[in-house]
């Protein structure tokens, strides 16, 4: 890959354009962009945004020159990362890992068969959970082994398992974490909880396996190597082992089912943030600079003939009042998303049950609130979807990372659905995920804040003319 300062040169020259139409564009000093043109200075990343959200440079070239960036900045697996994290953030990973699996099945007629490829151990795995009926399943496989991952997770989303148990550990590799925790979100809207830590290892004939029921499934890293082995024994110290390992056992996504539940434990971990400045990443409008008229709005007849219902979501409003947006360092909004609730009015935050749409004077207001704080705001690029149709919010501050992911359940009376959140204070992957957020902030996946503020602007006046 060419350097970021020969990149700049070479497209300058391709596009045609003057170093002073960029400098007047961007706000940037000529002689500065010639000398890094030159290699005399580098670019520093607060004015990156700047020149490559300006008009002169297609979507390919500004990937090319963040990518180029980030390698001088960090290293060459860095924008490998953020091509994986989009990944995460876009339908096609959860499509990929709903992708079923057609694994064979194998006779487990004898108590003990060693399995010498990898079509015998998915088969053997398969096995395993298609004779479950309800049993406890246990395991430590690796989410990047597709096959295997595909076979558990379809299980899971069929309610195969009386009790899941399932326990990974992060490593050195950004790609192998982000794994890690897009799994494990995805599993947890099942109910489903991995474990996290480094007490991963049961002590087995193999380093990973599978376990359901009585049947345990053993193989090495590359699954090339295994064993199959059906002993209510050997199930039944594995399972005693989980029961010592459950003490001390760390999970980083929580899962629920009640939107009261939900909000007390994001006012209760909001309490956990040290005075930060706050990066995020809505895929739609949070209920920010609610008001008391606009909670009256909101609220349903259902929720406040429930007295004590209602008082706990004033509660949370109070909290909110509270607390001020000022942290607020960079706020990233879909495109998509802001557009639905112009037209909708719908807080996303709470499922129809709880809160009615708002009045369109009332959108404005709250997008008002947005436009009133001093933070930057980038709405996401439609033209890459996969962002808009998010269903993940991210807040990351210097002491703690949350990701979460809803799902509405229509079938839940009332439809309260699902929400789950990781929350981790792992500094290396909360300085992981700054760069991810840093690199959408100056890449061809947002508009600029200028416009991103014009364009938010624009939907206020359509909504006051209402």
């Amino acid at each position: 890959m060419k350097n970021f300062n020969e990149l700049l040169k070479e497209y300058i020259d391709t596009q045609g354009v003057a170093i002073y139409q960029i400098s007047k564009q961007a706000d940037i000093n000529r002689t500065f962009i010639q000398n890094v043109i030159a290699g005399r200075k580098k670019f520093p990343q607060k004015k990156l945004g700047d020149l490559l959200n300006s008009v002169f440079f297609t979507s390919e070239q500004i990937k090319n020159l963040c990518d180029a960036y980030f390698v001088e900045k960090y290293d060459e697996k860095k924008p490998e990362f953020f091509d994986f994290c989009n990944y995460c953030f876009s339908k096609k990973f959860e499509e990929d890992m709903s992708k079923k699996y057609e694994a064979g099945v194998i006779e487990a007629n004898s108590d003990v068969m060693f399995l010498d490829s990898k079509e015998k151990i998915l088969a053997a795995i398969n096995t395993a959970v298609l004779k479950n009926n309800d049993e406890i399943f246990i395991s430590n496989f690796s989410f990047d082994k597709k096959e295997i991952n595909s076979i558990i997770y379809d299980a899971c989303k069929n309610k195969k398992f009386k009790e899941f148990y399932h326990y990974t550990k992060y490593t050195d590799d950004e790609i192998k974490n982000a794994n890690i925790i897009f799994n494990s979100i995805n599993y947890a809207m099942y109910d489903c909880i991995t474990y996290t830590g480094n007490y991963n290892n049961f002590n087995l004939m193999f380093p990973e396996f599978v376990m359901c029921g009585d049947i345990i499934v053993m193989f090495d890293e590359n699954v090339k190597s295994g064993s199959v082995i059906k002993n209510k024994e050997l199930a039944e110290h594995i399972i005693k082992q989980n029961e010592k390992k459950m003490q001390n056992a760390k999970t980083d996504v929580a899962v629920f089912h009640n939107a009261f539940e939900y909000m007390n434990y994001l006012d209760v971990i909001s309490h956990k943030k040290i005075n930060p400045e706050i990066i995020t990443l809505d895929n739609h409008i949070c209920s920010v600079g609610v008001t008391k008229e606009i909670i009256e709005d909101i609220a349903t007849e259902q929720i406040k003939s429930a007295t004590q219902v209602y008082q706990q979501l004033i509660s949370h409003y109070d909290l909110l009042f509270d607390s001020s947006t000022e942290n607020i360092k960079k706020w990233n909004l879909s495109y998509n998303g802001l557009i639905e609730f112009v037209n909708t009015g719908k807080l996303f935050d709470f499922p129809s049950e709880l809160a009615n749409n708002l009045k369109p004077k009332h959108r404005a207001d709250i997008l008002n609130y947005y436009l009133k704080q001093d933070h930057q705001i980038y709405l996401t690029n439609p033209k890459y979807e996969a962002f808009d149709e998010l269903s993940y919010n991210i807040e990351l501050c210097q002491n703690q990372l949350l990701i979460s992911k809803s799902h509405d359940d229509k079938k839940a009376k009332p439809d309260l659905g699902i929400q789950a959140v990781f929350e981790t204070e792992d500094t290396e992957l909360i300085e992981s995920f700054n760069n991810y957020l840093e690199y959408l902030t100056i890449s061809e996946k947002t508009y600029s804040p200028d416009y991103s503020r014009k364009f938010i602007q624009s939907q206020i006046d359509i909504l006051n003319a209402e």
